[in-house]
């Protein structure tokens, strides 16, 4: 009968039993390491911070897309189709509607901040088609205050006017669409 508490016992045949829990750990690993390699780690900045799953890609891919879509939304819409503009404390807003052939536009100046202007008034030419008109309005005084700006053009081919303005240094070409009655 043989031992099984002491020293191992080998040859052709034999078995060895370890009763140490040490020992058993320490051939365990072993056996399970070539058996079970551990998981590669993934590679790459996407695998790394956002799983390596298709799901996780698909998802970011669309994040990505939209974020793009919205900022070219965002800076196409406020271009030069935008109706109006801020320039040292005043807001220019130009506005164009048809009524029996003719089109009638304004262009709103507001004093949005209080103090007082010492620079020129500004220069504005709307156009329509062909036709071209300037003016050179005072300005409002007082915060909240309102000076128009108003013409009448006949009916253009495109549909829009468009407004020059000159101010503090600065030009902006503001075009709407004329809207009908």
């Amino acid at each position: 009968m043989r031992k099984l508490y002491g020293p191992e016992i080998s040859g052709p045949g034999i078995l060895n039993y370890h009763s140490s829990r040490e020992e058993r750990y320490k051939y365990t690993r072993n056996t399970q390491a070539l058996a079970c390699p551990a998981p590669a780690r993934p590679r790459g900045f996407f695998a790394r911070f956002f799983g390596n799953s298709r799901a996780s890609k698909f998802t970011f891919i669309n994040i990505i897309a939209m974020v793009i879509v919205l900022a070219l939304y965002t800076f196409l819409s406020s271009g030069v189709s935008s109706g109006t503009w801020s320039r040292e404390g005043f807001r220019f807003a130009l506005s164009a509607y048809s009524h029996e052939n003719k089109v009638f536009t304004s262009v709103r100046v507001t004093k949005e901040k209080g103090g007082e202007w010492k620079g020129s008034a500004p220069e504005i030419t709307l156009e329509s088609g062909m036709e071209k008109e300037s003016f050179t309005p005072a300005l409002p005084l007082d915060k909240g205050e309102t000076q128009y700006v108003r013409t009448v053009f006949s009916m253009p081919e495109s549909g829009k006017i468009s407004g020059l303005i000159r101010f503090a240094g600065k030009t902006k070409q503001l075009t709407v669409d004329v809207k009908k009655d």
